[in-house]
């Protein structure tokens, strides 16, 4: 399969994404295209702080905090946006993730306590740190 089909296939996903979760209450999904990327589509999804009173990186930790846990890049998230790339994305999740964001926005996701680790990989620095503290 060609860079363009695979492209093509992805960005399809990813306009099935933004079907359901532009009919979220307070979200926008765009469909960034791999030619302005440079490598592959990526959805930017746009929290509006206002309308849901969370901001993005709070919308990610409760995505995050749910069951499975759902790891958006937060790249852009000072201008509360969260996007998703469709290459770190088993195709049978697509639904799942929509659906999720969706449950996040209309206050039915999982409120991620202020001190829970960010990612797996800051509980496990957290927890290396916490060693060596108790070693010392």
């Amino acid at each position: 399969m060609s860079i363009c089909c695979s492209n093509a296939a992805l960005a399809e996903r990813l306009e099935r994404i933004a079907a359901t979760v532009n009919g979220g209450e307070g979200l926008s999904a765009t469909l960034v295209p791999a030619v302005k990327t440079g490598r592959v589509p990526v959805l930017e999804i746009t929290i509006d702080r206002t309308r849901l009173h969370i901001d993005a990186i709070e919308f990610s930790r409760r995505l995050q905090a749910g069951d499975p846990p759902i790891h958006l890049a937060e790249r852009r998230a000072s201008e509360d946006v969260l996007m998703v790339d469709p290459s770190t994305l088993r195709a049978e999740d697509d639904l799942l993730l929509a659906a999720r964001v969706v449950d996040v926005a209309a206050g039915r996701g999982v409120e991620a306590p202020r001190n829970a680790p960010r990612s797996v990989t800051a509980a496990s620095r957290k927890a290396r740190t916490s060693a060596r503290l108790r070693r010392s």
